[in-house]
């Protein structure tokens, strides 16, 4: 069990990279240094977190949804592996997840293509 486990409870709803939107019912987890927003209103996310470097800091199965936007085309091949992973080890069994990239179906084809190097770059990714 995590400090985050306990913190806020059952059917949890996670939307990781959230920057400064948030939504009621969802906890919002994303990073920076100082922990607040960087939208200029002082808000402070729920979860201040950096989820590539040290993963999803919920126990294992404990996650209702993840929601993703905007986020994963940013991330190196491996730390989308990385966090792909991680999303899969806290979702309970049955739980979803919905991940919003630019263009999910070229992101797809390349993956299926298993062309390693289009997202060796995330920039390149991110033009995609």
């Amino acid at each position: 069990m995590t400090p985050y486990d306990s913190k806020f409870g059952k059917d949890l709803k996670l939307n990781i990279g959230s920057g400064n939107h948030r939504t009621p019912g969802w906890l919002s987890v994303d990073y920076t240094e100082s922990g607040w927003l960087g939208d200029g209103r002082g808000q402070e996310m729920d979860v201040n977190y950096n989820v590539i470097k040290s993963g999803i800091p919920f126990s294992d199965n404990v996650i209702d949804c993840i929601y993703s936007s905007h986020f994963l085309e940013h991330m190196t091949w491996n730390d989308g592996v990385f966090f792909l992973r991680e999303c899969y080890r806290v979702l309970k069994s049955g739980g979803k997840i919905r991940l919003v990239v630019p263009d999910g179906d070229y992101f797809v084809k390349k993956y299926q293509e298993k062309d390693i190097e289009f997202f060796k770059d995330p920039k390149k990714c991110y033009n995609a």
